[in-house]
């Protein structure tokens, strides 16, 4: 389930790499992508549950809490 608004479609795994003097560089080294169908690149994935993102958690919590009734 996924609770908030549609994401940015990114696809790429990302590594850091951390540098001695404590900054970090995200590396792409990969592609996440669905096991059928087309990837999530430029389209992003809709939720489930179209909410702000400011009230996404608060929602999920009360919707699993309704569901254990």
């Amino acid at each position: 389930m996924l609770f908030g608004e549609r994401t940015a479609g990114n696809t790429e795994a990302l590594v850091p790499y951390c540098f001695p003097e404590g900054a970090v560089a995200l590396v792409a080294a990969g592609v996440l992508a669905p096991i059928r169908g087309p990837t999530w690149e430029g389209r992003g994935v809709e939720p489930d549950y179209p909410t702000d993102p400011d009230q996404a958690l608060s929602e999920a919590i009360r919707y699993l809490k309704d569901a254990r009734r």
